[in-house]
Protein backbone atom coordinates (compact mmCIF):
# COMPACT_ATOMS: atom_id res chain seq x y z
CA UNK A 1 0.00 0.00 0.00
CA UNK A 2 1.17 3.13 -0.91
CA UNK A 3 0.24 6.76 -1.84
CA UNK A 4 0.00 8.34 -5.13
CA UNK A 5 0.42 12.13 -5.83
CA UNK A 6 -1.25 13.60 -8.89
CA UNK A 7 0.70 17.00 -9.10
CA UNK A 8 -0.27 20.35 -10.95
CA UNK A 9 2.78 21.36 -12.70
CA UNK A 10 3.54 25.06 -13.07
CA UNK A 11 6.60 26.94 -14.06
CA UNK A 12 7.78 28.44 -10.72
CA UNK A 13 10.60 26.43 -10.69
CA UNK A 14 11.88 27.89 -13.85
CA UNK A 15 10.92 31.24 -13.06
CA UNK A 16 12.72 31.27 -9.42
CA UNK A 17 15.79 29.88 -10.68
CA UNK A 18 15.71 32.31 -13.42
CA UNK A 19 15.49 35.02 -10.73
CA UNK A 20 18.22 33.28 -9.03
CA UNK A 21 20.65 33.47 -12.32
CA UNK A 22 20.06 36.56 -12.90
CA UNK A 23 20.30 38.49 -9.45
CA UNK A 24 17.42 39.22 -9.16
CA UNK A 25 17.06 37.71 -5.74
CA UNK A 26 19.34 38.72 -2.82
CA UNK A 27 18.06 35.72 -0.55
CA UNK A 28 19.80 32.81 0.95
CA UNK A 29 18.88 30.35 -1.10
CA UNK A 30 19.29 32.08 -4.03
CA UNK A 31 22.99 32.93 -3.42
CA UNK A 32 23.69 29.45 -2.47
CA UNK A 33 21.97 28.29 -6.35
CA UNK A 34 24.29 31.01 -7.87
CA UNK A 35 27.58 29.88 -5.99
CA UNK A 36 26.09 26.26 -6.99
CA UNK A 37 25.80 26.73 -10.44
CA UNK A 38 28.60 28.78 -11.06
CA UNK A 39 31.12 26.50 -9.91
CA UNK A 40 30.10 23.64 -12.58
CA UNK A 41 28.51 25.42 -15.19
CA UNK A 42 29.04 28.41 -17.32
CA UNK A 43 26.43 31.08 -15.75
CA UNK A 44 26.45 33.31 -18.59
CA UNK A 45 25.09 30.26 -20.63
CA UNK A 46 22.49 29.42 -18.31
CA UNK A 47 21.32 33.00 -17.91
CA UNK A 48 20.78 32.86 -21.67
CA UNK A 49 18.15 29.92 -21.00
CA UNK A 50 16.62 30.68 -17.97
CA UNK A 51 15.57 34.03 -19.59
CA UNK A 52 14.23 32.56 -22.06
CA UNK A 53 12.11 30.53 -19.50
CA UNK A 54 11.52 33.48 -17.37
CA UNK A 55 7.63 33.87 -18.07
CA UNK A 56 6.83 32.99 -21.88
CA UNK A 57 3.54 33.28 -23.90
CA UNK A 58 2.08 29.78 -24.42
CA UNK A 59 2.87 28.43 -28.21
CA UNK A 60 5.30 31.46 -28.80
CA UNK A 61 8.90 31.34 -29.68
CA UNK A 62 10.52 31.78 -26.64
CA UNK A 63 7.73 29.12 -24.96
CA UNK A 64 9.04 26.29 -28.02
CA UNK A 65 12.79 27.50 -27.53
CA UNK A 66 12.56 27.20 -23.52
CA UNK A 67 11.32 23.44 -24.11
CA UNK A 68 14.52 23.13 -26.07
CA UNK A 69 16.78 24.19 -24.30
CA UNK A 70 15.61 22.88 -20.76
CA UNK A 71 15.27 19.20 -22.25
CA UNK A 72 17.63 15.62 -22.34
CA UNK A 73 21.08 15.86 -20.98
CA UNK A 74 21.41 19.46 -22.32
CA UNK A 75 23.91 22.02 -19.85
CA UNK A 76 20.81 23.53 -18.37
CA UNK A 77 18.50 20.71 -17.92
CA UNK A 78 21.45 19.39 -16.08
CA UNK A 79 21.76 22.99 -13.97
CA UNK A 80 18.11 22.94 -12.83
CA UNK A 81 18.09 19.60 -11.78
CA UNK A 82 21.28 20.31 -9.53
CA UNK A 83 19.66 23.29 -8.79
CA UNK A 84 16.29 21.69 -7.13
CA UNK A 85 18.50 18.65 -5.47
CA UNK A 86 19.98 21.80 -3.93
CA UNK A 87 17.00 24.11 -2.78
CA UNK A 88 13.75 21.89 -3.82
CA UNK A 89 11.36 24.09 -1.57
CA UNK A 90 13.14 27.33 -2.75
CA UNK A 91 12.72 26.94 -6.33
CA UNK A 92 9.51 24.39 -6.65
CA UNK A 93 5.87 25.84 -5.14
CA UNK A 94 5.39 22.39 -6.14
CA UNK A 95 7.72 20.44 -3.93
CA UNK A 96 7.35 22.59 -1.02
CA UNK A 97 4.36 22.15 -0.79
CA UNK A 98 4.72 17.96 -1.12
CA UNK A 99 7.86 18.59 1.59
CA UNK A 100 6.00 16.82 4.23
CA UNK A 101 5.46 13.50 2.40
CA UNK A 102 9.14 13.80 0.54
CA UNK A 103 10.47 14.55 4.16
CA UNK A 104 8.83 11.44 5.42
CA UNK A 105 9.85 9.34 2.34
CA UNK A 106 13.69 9.78 2.84
CA UNK A 107 13.10 8.88 6.90
CA UNK A 108 12.10 5.52 5.32
CA UNK A 109 8.26 5.86 5.46
CA UNK A 110 7.51 3.95 1.98
CA UNK A 111 4.04 4.77 1.85
CA UNK A 112 4.14 8.61 1.97
CA UNK A 113 5.73 8.82 -1.89
CA UNK A 114 4.89 5.40 -3.70
CA UNK A 115 4.06 7.02 -7.17
CA UNK A 116 3.95 10.39 -8.50
CA UNK A 117 2.30 11.54 -11.46
CA UNK A 118 3.04 14.96 -13.09
CA UNK A 119 0.80 17.03 -15.28
CA UNK A 120 2.13 19.42 -17.29
CA UNK A 121 0.41 21.80 -19.77
CA UNK A 122 1.02 21.69 -23.35
CA UNK A 123 4.05 24.24 -23.44
CA UNK A 124 7.30 24.04 -23.80
CA UNK A 125 7.99 25.53 -20.45
CA UNK A 126 5.54 23.40 -19.07
CA UNK A 127 6.80 20.40 -20.23
CA UNK A 128 10.33 21.50 -19.17
CA UNK A 129 9.33 22.61 -15.60
CA UNK A 130 7.69 18.71 -15.54
CA UNK A 131 10.87 17.14 -16.73
CA UNK A 132 13.26 19.16 -13.91
CA UNK A 133 10.76 18.24 -11.08
CA UNK A 134 10.90 14.70 -12.84
CA UNK A 135 14.73 14.50 -12.25
CA UNK A 136 14.15 15.76 -8.72
CA UNK A 137 12.15 12.43 -7.73
CA UNK A 138 14.13 10.35 -9.71
CA UNK A 139 16.84 10.90 -7.82
CA UNK A 140 15.17 10.50 -4.05
CA UNK A 141 16.49 7.37 -2.34
CA UNK A 142 18.31 6.12 -5.33
CA UNK A 143 15.35 6.31 -7.91
CA UNK A 144 12.61 4.47 -5.51
CA UNK A 145 9.90 7.09 -6.70
CA UNK A 146 7.80 5.82 -9.35
CA UNK A 147 7.66 8.72 -11.19
CA UNK A 148 6.10 10.04 -14.89
CA UNK A 149 5.54 13.15 -16.84
CA UNK A 150 2.26 12.87 -18.50
CA UNK A 151 1.25 16.35 -21.09
CA UNK A 152 -2.37 17.32 -20.80
CA UNK A 153 -3.50 18.31 -24.35
CA UNK A 154 -4.29 21.80 -24.65
CA UNK A 155 -3.90 22.81 -21.30
CA UNK A 156 -2.09 26.12 -21.00
CA UNK A 157 -3.18 27.13 -24.02
CA UNK A 158 -5.76 29.80 -24.64
CA UNK A 159 -7.31 28.41 -27.39
CA UNK A 160 -9.97 26.61 -26.72
CA UNK A 161 -9.35 27.73 -23.07
CA UNK A 162 -12.27 25.14 -21.75
CA UNK A 163 -10.66 22.05 -23.99
CA UNK A 164 -7.45 21.61 -22.03
CA UNK A 165 -9.46 21.84 -18.70
CA UNK A 166 -11.91 19.15 -19.62
CA UNK A 167 -8.94 17.20 -20.39
CA UNK A 168 -7.46 17.78 -17.04
CA UNK A 169 -10.04 16.86 -15.36
CA UNK A 170 -11.27 13.69 -17.42
CA UNK A 171 -7.20 13.17 -16.85
CA UNK A 172 -6.95 13.48 -12.97
CA UNK A 173 -10.67 11.27 -12.71
CA UNK A 174 -8.83 8.21 -14.59
CA UNK A 175 -5.36 8.56 -12.73
CA UNK A 176 -7.60 8.52 -9.33
CA UNK A 177 -9.66 5.61 -10.35
CA UNK A 178 -6.42 3.42 -11.44
CA UNK A 179 -4.96 3.63 -8.48
CA UNK A 180 -4.54 -0.34 -7.16
CA UNK A 181 -7.03 -1.51 -4.61
CA UNK A 182 -5.87 -0.03 -0.54
CA UNK A 183 -3.29 3.02 -2.28
CA UNK A 184 -4.11 6.45 -1.27
CA UNK A 185 -4.79 9.50 -4.00
CA UNK A 186 -3.49 12.80 -2.97
CA UNK A 187 -3.67 15.50 -5.35
CA UNK A 188 -1.22 18.46 -5.43
CA UNK A 189 -2.83 21.63 -6.83
CA UNK A 190 -0.12 24.12 -5.84
CA UNK A 191 0.92 24.41 -9.50
CA UNK A 192 -0.93 26.34 -12.38
CA UNK A 193 -3.87 28.67 -11.98
CA UNK A 194 -6.76 28.54 -10.04
CA UNK A 195 -8.97 27.32 -13.00
CA UNK A 196 -6.84 24.24 -13.07
CA UNK A 197 -7.01 23.22 -9.62
CA UNK A 198 -10.92 23.58 -9.61
CA UNK A 199 -11.20 21.41 -12.66
CA UNK A 200 -8.39 18.59 -11.21
CA UNK A 201 -10.50 19.12 -8.17
CA UNK A 202 -13.73 18.08 -9.71
CA UNK A 203 -12.13 15.61 -11.46
CA UNK A 204 -10.87 13.72 -8.35
CA UNK A 205 -13.45 14.59 -5.82
CA UNK A 206 -14.82 11.10 -5.82
CA UNK A 207 -11.94 9.04 -5.97
CA UNK A 208 -9.06 10.95 -4.26
CA UNK A 209 -8.63 10.94 -0.31
CA UNK A 210 -7.50 14.54 -0.12
CA UNK A 211 -6.41 17.71 -1.82
CA UNK A 212 -3.52 19.94 -0.30
CA UNK A 213 -1.30 22.80 -1.44
CA UNK A 214 0.83 25.33 -0.30
CA UNK A 215 -0.86 28.70 1.89
CA UNK A 216 0.82 31.70 -0.24
CA UNK A 217 0.84 33.70 3.16
CA UNK A 218 1.47 31.27 5.63
CA UNK A 219 3.94 29.31 4.02
CA UNK A 220 2.65 25.76 5.08
CA UNK A 221 0.45 23.12 3.65
CA UNK A 222 -3.18 22.89 4.15
CA UNK A 223 -5.04 19.15 3.82
CA UNK A 224 -8.65 18.98 2.36
CA UNK A 225 -10.46 16.09 3.13
CA UNK A 226 -11.98 14.27 0.26
CA UNK A 227 -15.18 12.35 0.45
CA UNK A 228 -13.59 8.71 0.28
CA UNK A 229 -10.94 9.64 3.74
CA UNK A 230 -14.13 11.12 5.14
CA UNK A 231 -15.44 7.64 4.51
CA UNK A 232 -12.63 5.91 6.53
CA UNK A 233 -13.08 7.72 9.11
CA UNK A 234 -16.58 7.57 9.45
CA UNK A 235 -16.60 3.81 9.29
CA UNK A 236 -15.30 4.14 12.71
CA UNK A 237 -16.82 7.50 14.32
CA UNK A 238 -18.88 5.38 16.68
CA UNK A 239 -15.68 3.84 18.17
CA UNK A 240 -14.16 7.07 18.27
CA UNK A 241 -13.41 9.56 21.45
CA UNK A 242 -12.11 13.06 21.33
CA UNK A 243 -8.58 13.52 23.14
CA UNK A 244 -6.76 16.76 23.53
CA UNK A 245 -6.95 18.84 19.96
CA UNK A 246 -8.09 15.96 17.97
CA UNK A 247 -9.86 12.63 18.40
CA UNK A 248 -8.56 8.25 18.95
CA UNK A 249 -9.63 6.28 16.31
CA UNK A 250 -9.47 2.70 17.84
CA UNK A 251 -7.72 1.06 14.62
CA UNK A 252 -4.67 -1.07 14.43
CA UNK A 253 -2.15 1.38 13.36
CA UNK A 254 -0.49 -1.14 11.01
CA UNK A 255 -4.31 -1.99 8.88
CA UNK A 256 -4.98 -1.48 5.23
CA UNK A 257 -7.14 2.15 6.75
CA UNK A 258 -5.33 3.27 9.37
CA UNK A 259 -1.89 2.76 6.62
CA UNK A 260 -4.10 5.12 4.16
CA UNK A 261 -5.17 7.55 7.11
CA UNK A 262 -1.52 7.94 8.19
CA UNK A 263 -0.16 7.56 4.66
CA UNK A 264 -2.31 11.00 4.10
CA UNK A 265 -2.33 13.07 7.38
CA UNK A 266 0.50 11.93 9.16
CA UNK A 267 3.51 13.57 7.14
CA UNK A 268 1.59 16.97 7.32
CA UNK A 269 1.55 16.68 11.28
CA UNK A 270 -2.13 15.69 11.27
CA UNK A 271 -2.20 12.19 12.31
CA UNK A 272 -0.45 9.82 14.09
CA UNK A 273 -0.10 6.35 16.27
CA UNK A 274 -1.46 6.81 19.57
CA UNK A 275 -2.43 4.64 22.78
CA UNK A 276 -4.86 5.84 25.01
CA UNK A 277 -4.90 5.42 28.98
CA UNK A 278 -7.25 2.36 28.60
CA UNK A 279 -7.57 0.65 25.49
CA UNK A 280 -5.97 -0.55 22.50
CA UNK A 281 -3.46 1.55 20.44
CA UNK A 282 -5.20 3.42 17.24
CA UNK A 283 -4.58 6.36 15.36
CA UNK A 284 -4.86 10.44 16.94
CA UNK A 285 -6.59 12.29 14.10
CA UNK A 286 -6.17 16.34 14.55
CA UNK A 287 -8.97 18.39 15.15
CA UNK A 288 -9.16 19.83 12.09
CA UNK A 289 -10.10 16.86 9.83
CA UNK A 290 -11.81 14.92 12.89
CA UNK A 291 -14.24 17.53 13.34
CA UNK A 292 -15.43 17.73 10.01
CA UNK A 293 -16.70 13.96 10.82
CA UNK A 294 -17.99 13.56 14.31
CA UNK A 295 -21.08 15.14 15.57
CA UNK A 296 -21.44 17.79 17.84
Amino acid sequence: MASMHIVLVGTSSLRNLGRALLGASGEEWAVSVRQHLGARYSLEELRGAFRVCSNPRPGSHEDVECGRLVSGSSTAARAACDALLLEPYSLSAELNAMRPWIEAFERGDEDALGRVVLLATDTGAGQAAARVIKCYFSSLRGGRVDVEVRVVPGLGRPEPLYKGLVKLLYEVRRLARSAPEGDCVLLNLTGGFKPEGAYALIGGYADAHAAYYIHETFRHTVVIPLPRLKSLLESRSTAAKRVEGGAYYPLDPSSREARCIRAVLEPPGLARPYKPPKGPEGVWVDASIAELVLEE
